[in-house]
């Protein structure tokens, strides 16, 4: 559960994390939490995650908050990334 209500298990993107985030995320034990799943982690320290959401806007923030550290990949890749545009175009 989170500020969305209980997660979907059904809705997920895939992140992939560089190193400087992953190393945050792992002190900081987020991937315990129930919306991450581990997947893969590469030589580098980069590291694959299934994240769990109720609200695109969760996927959102998660990404604007650790640019250029974290990406999505997958379907909702183009929305998100042209959500984040239209928000920094705001700013201007």
């Amino acid at each position: 559960m989170n500020s969305y209500g209980i997660l979907n298990k059904d809705k997920y993107v895939h992140l992939r994390l560089k190193s400087i985030a992953s190393n945050f995320f792992k002190k900081e034990g987020l991937f315990n939490k129930d919306n991450f799943d581990f997947i893969a982690e590469e030589a580098d320290g980069s590291i694959d995650i299934k994240m769990y959401y109720n609200n695109i806007q969760e996927i959102i923030t998660l990404i604007q908050r650790w640019m250029p550290f974290i990406s999505i990949q997958g379907d909702l890749s183009e929305v998100v990334y042209k959500t984040i545009q239209m928000n920094y175009e705001q700013l201007q």
